[in-house]
């Protein structure tokens, strides 16, 4: 099977890029340095800006630990819905309730999406948030949409300041799926992205045409010869191309708060 290839940069933009930079430090050195300080004189250093620390709290105005009542509020806030937007549920197997509304353009050109909102079996307070794109969201966009909503999203969360220690990128599981982005903030809340796929042919075969019907045999005689038989069908190549991609701001991956039968119970 082909797997869609991820775009990249072309090489002669990256050199483009550097020799715009080459320039513009040419141009600085040309306009002249700033004058010599006297003998003795205390140079104050500029202070570097404090770098970027990731804090993964929850999703926009929905914070981990909010109440039901709360984050409909946040809800209704963030995305300008009204309260019958906002669907509930249960999962019946975690024991948890949750949230969810369709939100258009989350990312720019992005289309639709669906977000939802999940609240902890124990607690019953906010754990996760999902945000789905694609056949997850009932929805048919092309392949290719969802691959640049996917690298946005990338490229936005490489520059959020994640440990390091911690970071997954571009990884392919066994399923065909691309964790495009996993890390965590100093406090283990996490966040995670992937690129969901599913096999197609490469070229869907045309509808083959009615073909006529055999005549019959000829009376008489036993010689006749019977129709040809259909040489069996080759199985068309296949690709894997994005199908779906997933978005989760999670509170606790190691030990969520959802049901489960606790050792010693059977």
């Amino acid at each position: 099977m082909k797997v869609t290839r991820l775009p990249t940069f072309p090489a002669a933009l990256v050199g483009l890029a550097a020799m715009l930079m080459l320039a513009s430090a040419a141009a600085a050195q040309q306009a002249g340095s700033p004058p010599a300080l006297p003998p003795g004189s205390a140079v104050s250093p500029t202070p570097s800006p404090p770098p970027v620390t990731a804090d993964v709290s929850g999703f926009r105005s929905a914070r981990f630990g909010m109440t039901q009542e709360q984050v409909r509020e946040a809800i209704k806030a963030d995305f300008n819905v009204d309260e019958k937007d906002v669907k509930h549920g249960a999962n019946d197997q975690e024991k948890t309730k949750y949230l969810a509304v369709q939100v258009s353009n989350l990312v720019p050109d992005s289309g639709l999406s669906v977000v939802t909102y999940i609240f902890g079996y124990s607690t019953q307070k906010l754990i996760q948030v999902n945000v789905v794109w694609g056949k997850l969201a009932g929805q048919s966009p092309q392949p290719g949409e969802l691959v640049t909503t996917g690298r946005l999203l990338q490229k936005y969360f490489l520059d959020q300041g994640f440990v390091r220690d911690t970071l997954i990128v571009n990884r392919t599981t066994n399923t065909g799926s691309v964790v495009l982005f996993n890390g965590y903030d100093d406090r283990k809340r996490s966040v995670l992205l992937v690129l969901d796929t599913m096999a197609v042919p490469v070229n869907a075969p045309a509808t083959p045409p009615p073909s006529a019907p055999a005549p019959p045999p000829a009376k008489g005689k036993a010689d006749a010869k019977a129709p040809p038989k259909a040489e069996p069908k080759k199985p068309p190549e296949m690709q894997l191309v994005a199908s779906a991609l997933r978005l989760s701001y999670i509170e606790n991956a190691l030990t969520p708060d959802v049901f489960h039968i606790q050792r010693g119970k059977f």
